[in-house]
């Protein structure tokens, strides 16, 4: 512990540069180490722990307007968000930037100097938006030099800013996990090569949901796993359209994401908890695994999950006719 550094995260104690040995093979490692406090035994417990390589973290870029509280906010979600998902899938990348702003002008400018594409006409037709000022906006680009966006006010200062991070820091495991191409390259009226957008942001939203809800993590929970299903289930009855009708982008914005989100979410709850061998987070990141040269999503559909996409699509329906029927 002589060159450790100890810091609290949410509801956890972290070591950071802990020094280790293995006493069969006698070789040292460097590992940060994360514990909490576990009621039933009155003490603390290790929840957790990840190779230190002095580079744990992404790259952050903040607007001049991003208070130093909300910068503090940012990397904590950020560090809770990456913490809970490799205790649970092992998988850990730090291979990414976090751009957060509050100022619009700042945003379109770091955006368009990174990612591009973005034409004077939309730079100006996002900039005369007056809900912008007070509505969330995120966008992960997808290609080299991957980064999280994040604009306004109000979503730097949500109480759910952890579930958003999660959520999007999910999409960045996606990206690494599947190297094929870039999945939006080909447009948002097309199923890309990394699946349908159903579960490439159903996955996402699952992820989030059992990040921001996870025992460990109680000064941030905002409610237990089954509320928040229970308000997706809620949320996705406000739509009565099949679920295959939102395998590409074009679907998914014509329902909506405030709805075709959570169906999504449903979609892959009913997923995991039903098909395939491996765990929930697990098998999602497996999914990515396996698409590649020679090897289409829908064959990784069916060898990471055991079920054919036509098998489960309808499977799904009857579920959710069953469960959670639309109500109109």
């Amino acid at each position: 512990l002589s060159a450790a550094e100890a810091s609290i995260l949410g509801s956890q104690l972290v070591l950071k540069g802990v020094e280790v040995r293995d006493k069969a093979s006698k070789q040292t490692k460097t590992v940060d180490v994360r514990f909490r406090w576990f009621e039933n035994s009155q003490s603390l417990g290790a929840t957790g722990s990840v190779t230190a390589d002095g580079s744990w973290e992404p790259r952050f870029v903040f607007g001049d307007q991003v208070s130093e509280e909300d910068r503090r906010r940012m990397e904590e979600s950020t560090a809770l968000a990456m913490y809970y998902i490799q205790e649970e899938t092992g998988v850990w990348v730090n291979d990414y930037t976090v751009y957060a702003f509050a100022d619009r002008e700042n945003f379109l400018d770091a955006y368009q100097a990174e990612v591009g594409g973005l034409s004077e006409e939309w730079r100006e037709r996002l900039l005369t938006q007056d809900h912008w000022g007070s509505v969330d906006y995120t966008r992960t680009s997808f290609g080299p030099g991957v980064g999280i966006f994040l604009y306004g006010e109000v979503y730097l200062k949500n109480p759910g800013l952890l579930r958003i991070v999660a959520h999007d820091y999910f999409h960045v495991i996606q990206l690494y996990r599947f190297v094929a191409e870039p999945p939006r390259a080909a447009g948002h009226n097309v199923v890309y090569k990394t699946g349908p957008a159903w579960l490439q942001e159903g996955s996402a939203e699952y992820a989030a949901v059992r990040t921001n809800t996870h025992e460990g993590l109680l000064e941030h929970r905002d409610s237990s796993f089954a509320e928040a299903k229970a308000w997706m289930r809620t949320q996705a009855r406000e739509t009565a359209a099949p679920l295959q009708s939102l395998e590409t982008y074009a679907g998914i914005f014509a329902v909506g994401g405030d709805i075709s989100y959570p169906l999504g979410f449903m979609a892959v709850d009913f997923l995991v908890e039903n098909f395939g061998e491996l765990p929930a987070l697990v098998a999602l990141v497996s999914f990515y695994d396996e698409i590649g040269p020679g090897t289409t999503w829908q064959d990784a559909f069916q060898s990471t999950f055991e079920i054919s996409i036509r098998e489960f699509y309808t499977a799904f329906e009857a579920y959710r006719l069953e469960h959670f029927p639309p109500l109109s």
